[in-house]
């Protein structure tokens, strides 16, 4: 079922990127491409794991602003990308074993000129992606060796302040603010 939702969610991808290709359609593509990955991704397990164990030391507020940091941070590079992408075929998917019962990996095969790249897309009971893997690294395990580093550095409200402005600059470079505004 997790590799039916990922094949449907990339299938709507595909759509809205045919659909509104041109330069007058963009900020409506880029919203439609936000309530996409909003729909298929879970970010605060995204961001709970990619936390680790500073997740615990957290209070409410610390954790609140995380989660909404780390996805505009990832939802902008995401939209960064995809709005100078133009749609490609569909992908081969296929579905890998997780480390745990409770969610699996869905590969997609993605055909380069060099050498093919296998993306992965790790899939929680309630097929929501929870973490990506590409090039033998997962997102979880690199943003909390990072997030460690930073707050042995720095402590963890310097380190969320960078985040945030880190968030403020990705969205700055897509020039569509618009698009983080809550949906309807």
């Amino acid at each position: 079922r997790a590799e039916q939702t990922l094949r449907a969610s990339i299938e709507r991808t595909r759509t809205i990127l045919k659909t509104n290709s041109d330069d007058r359609n963009r900020i409506r593509r880029l919203l439609a491409l936000r309530d996409e990955a909003n729909r298929l991704t879970d970010w605060d397990a995204m961001a709970k794991a990619s936390a680790g164990a500073h997740w615990g030391a957290m209070s409410a507020l610390q954790r609140s602003r995380f989660v909404h940091s780390f996805r505009e941070l990832l939802l902008s590079y995401h939209l960064i990308t995809l709005d100078r992408v133009e749609s490609q075929p569909m992908p081969p998917l296929s579905v890998a074993e997780a480390e745990d019962r409770d969610s699996i990996w869905v590969e997609m095969h993605l055909a380069h000129r060099f050498f093919p790249i296998v993306i992965g897309f790790l899939v929680n009971r309630a097929d929501q992606v929870v973490d990506i893997r590409a090039a033998g690294f997962r997102l979880s395990e690199h943003a909390r060796e990072t997030l460690t580093l930073a707050i042995g550095r720095d402590g963890l409200d310097s380190t969320l302040v960078r985040l945030e402005h880190k968030a403020a600059a990705a969205r700055r470079q897509l020039d569509a603010e618009q698009v983080f505004k809550p949906s309807p």
